[in-house]
């Protein structure tokens, strides 16, 4: 199974995706306790307080994708054939502190992408009727969906094919990419720490000068300069690693030669 594994959250968050099978069965059950008595229910039905890792990465026919954030696995997404041809089952389980981050809707597009692949035209979500997060996920896809109400559940049936919905499913893939790209760009623009390495107190180099037009300019974040050699740059309490900075550094500026960067 072939998952290209770099994508985006909606917050510019960076959120591997790769096959997950029994081999992550370990991270699997650190996931199951990510998730709340609400999201089991939710997820799982009356399944849900028995949940094992087994279940979520299903049998032989089952296709089950991973997502970690920080090598952390964060998220299940998983679909099983059914007898009818070209139909499969699907299911999304995203822990409780990742979600509303757009983590779900990632995992869906890879796993239409992946089943497309393997002539699935339709995946069927089974939904508690109360759902509304999951309800919302399916029909903000794009695709073209039809829903078939039960007894307390929603059969949420989605055309995957490139038919007369894949043009809108395009579209809203490209909105969801472009504002998760901007969000990962905003640290860059607009960050809240800078580090200054190779800030000199030799107010011929460059570090120094990058120092002092930070502070001539305002700049209203955390300035930090570099210097394993100065206890201060310019007035300002130098680090000796950007590793010791008092505040996380958005932006980095290397102004020492290639061969003293580790």
């Amino acid at each position: 199974m072939d998952v290209p594994n770099a994508s985006l959250l909606r917050d510019g968050t960076s959120v591997v995706i790769d096959p997950c099978g029994p081999g992550d069965a370990d991270d699997l059950a650190v996931l199951i306790d990510r998730l709340g008595p609400e999201s089991r229910r939710l997820r799982f039905h009356s399944a849900g307080v028995r949940i094992t890792p087994q279940h979520l990465v299903g049998g032989e026919e089952t296709r089950a994708i991973c997502a970690r954030v920080r090598g952390e696995l964060v998220g299940i997404a998983s679909y099983t054939p059914l007898q009818e041809e070209g139909v499969a089952e699907m299911a999304v389980a995203v822990a409780d502190d990742a979600q509303t981050r757009g983590l779900g809707t990632v995992l869906f597009e890879r796993l239409a992408d992946l089943a497309r692949a393997e002539g699935i035209g339709r995946l069927l979500a089974v939904v508690m009727a109360e759902n509304r997060g999951m309800l919302e996920l399916l029909t903000g896809l794009g695709f073209a969906t039809r829903r078939v109400a039960g007894r307390g559940e929603v059969e949420v049936h989605v055309d995957i094919t490139r038919g007369t919905s894949f043009a809108g499913w395009v579209a809203a893939l490209d909105r969801r990419r472009h504002a998760a790209t901007a969000f990962s760009l905003q640290p860059l623009f607009e960050p809240a720490a800078v580090a200054v390495v190779g800030a000199s107190r030799d107010r011929a180099s460059i570090g120094n000068a990058i120092l002092r037009n930070l502070l001539a300019g305002d700049y209203p974040g955390v300035i930090v300069p570099v210097n394993p050699n100065a206890a201060a740059v310019a007035g300002v309490a130098a680090v000796a690693s950007v590793l010791d900075a008092p505040a996380q550094v958005d932006l980095a500026v290397i102004c020492v030669p290639a061969r003293a960067v580790d």
